[in-house]
């Protein structure tokens, strides 16, 4: 990867790249990653017309004019290398800390028993024995963080079905870590847990049953601190008595996004203090076939339809509809000029010469991310949780090792607007697995152990 060849489609993010890089292992190895979720269609790739986009820039001068740094470091990461007596005493140990020319900074972390790691950046250490978690950590500029475990356990009735839902969650200094599902291949019975950015103290919890067709969700919140469980959608009979298919919460959890029903498909905006739903096509006016929250305030809508793609954002609560682009055509892959979505409240633009453009679809503004091109070619992309930073990576083909050998990593970040580009030397030395965001700003690589029992993850921060 270079400057001129740093992205491709948002669409082909992190689950192709990690579960190939499994099936050229020999299968036994742990494959976790960081859970991520991106409702309705938050891929959805389109194309932004030349004429539409020069008029746009014309309106945003101001904008324009910030440009995004474009920042390469001169020295590479170089691996740490492999210990001649790892010290196993201790389950956890931080047995390295590089700063790369005053601008990134690499956490090398070695753990000695089974571990995971979960939404929002802790560690999850089990019991050898029993498999079970035992404690957790979070690591800061600081160190190392114990985190002791709190069991919820929980009964809910739901279409005739009971479900015990059972799972540790911890707190750190007011934020909540939780993050945990369960399955019942018999039944199809399933419910999913996790925080609700975790600074709002309450978790939100998914219960669903069925496949395809026959696949519903009902949403709850669980409140740790009081132990209470709401059935958020109870007091709403209009959205009770649909099929719900998908859901996702606001950062806050004050209100909801619902996609409902199969061949006749709607999305609300349920308000979840004021117990009332709204249509979302009738806020946006158009069939909405993708919705996501770009903040608590706002909801971005897209309709596809024959005539193209169509944008349109949602102001909360009143209602008040702003259209950001209309009746564009889908972008095939490698051609054309066009814009992609990452979940958040930025998009990339890209023009025909692959120059490349950050939109901010909350206010409609551009600005060039300066010798940035987008290219042709396959890049590894993901986005952060809340979208704010986008991870690219390159790997090695020639490299002799197992793993997945990346030797260029870019970092592009949407609020502070750089784009930081690093290469990598001796990541053959142990067996490098996942590639993924730790939490929304530390991007991890895991490697195995000889002892299957732990691992080593490294943290790359853009300082």
């Amino acid at each position: 990867m270079n400057k001129d060849m740093l992205l491709d489609a948002l669409g082909k993010i992190d689950d192709k790249y990690i579960i190939s890089a499994q099936r050229r292992l020999d299968g036994s190895c742990r494959i976790r990653r960081i859970p991520r979720r991106v409702p309705f269609a938050a891929a959805v790739i389109v194309v932004l017309l030349m004429s539409t986009f020069t008029m746009a820039m014309a309106f945003n001068e101001d904008f324009r004019n910030a440009v995004f740094k474009f920042f390469r470091v001169s020295t590479p990461d170089q691996v740490l290398p492999m210990e001649e007596d790892p010290d196993s005493s201790e389950p956890i140990k931080i047995i390295g800390e590089t700063s790369i020319d005053d601008t990134i900074n690499v956490l090398y972390v070695r753990l000695n028993e089974i571990y995971d790691c979960g939404r929002g950046g802790i560690i999850s250490l089990y019991d050898f024995e029993t498999r079970e978690r035992a404690y957790a950590y979070t690591i800061t500029d600081k160190g190392l963080n114990r985190l002791e475990p709190h069991c919820a356990s929980l009964e809910y009735k739901w279409k005739d079905t009971l479900y015990r839902i059972l799972f540790d969650w911890y707190e750190d200094g007011g934020t909540i870590y939780a993050d945990a599902h369960s399955f019942d291949p018999e039944t199809s019975a399933e419910w999913s847990v996790h925080a609700v950015d975790g600074t709002s103290g309450l978790v939100g919890i998914t219960l669903s049953y069925g496949s395809q067709l026959t696949y519903e969700a009902c949403p709850l919140l669980y409140d740790p601190g009081t132990q209470t469980l709401y059935d958020i959608t109870a007091p709403c009979e209009a959205l009770r008595s649909q099929a719900i298919t998908d859901i996702s919460f606001s950062e806050d959890a004050s209100g909801l996004l619902a996609e409902c029903g199969y061949l006749d498909r709607k999305v609300y905006y349920y308000d979840i203090a004021a117990s009332v739903l709204y249509s979302l096509e009738e806020w946006a006016d158009m069939p909405v076939t993708g919705a996501w929250f770009i903040d608590k305030d706002t909801v971005c809508c897209i309709s596809e339809t024959d005539g193209g793609m169509t944008c349109r954002t949602i102001a909360l609560p009143a209602g008040e509809c702003t259209e950001i682009f209309s009746s564009l055509p889908e972008l095939e892959a490698g051609a054309g000029s066009g814009i992609r979505f990452t979940g958040g409240r930025y998009a990339l633009m890209v023009e025909e010469n692959r120059d490349t453009y950050v939109y901010d679809l909350k206010t409609g503004e551009y600005a060039p991310i300066d010798g940035f091109q987008f290219p042709s070619e396959d890049v590894f992309t993901a986005g952060n949780e809340d979208g704010s930073k986008i991870l690219f990576a390159r790997n090695d083909p020639g490299s002799a090792g197992s793993g997945l050998a990346v030797s260029e990593i870019g970092i592009l970040d949407l609020e502070k607007r750089i784009f930081t580009l690093f290469t990598r030397e001796g990541y053959e030395i142990r067996q490098e697995e996942t590639l993924g965001w730790f939490d929304k700003d530390r991007v991890m690589i895991q490697a195995a152990a000889d002892d299957y029992r732990g691992g080593y993850l490294y943290l790359f921060t853009i300082k």
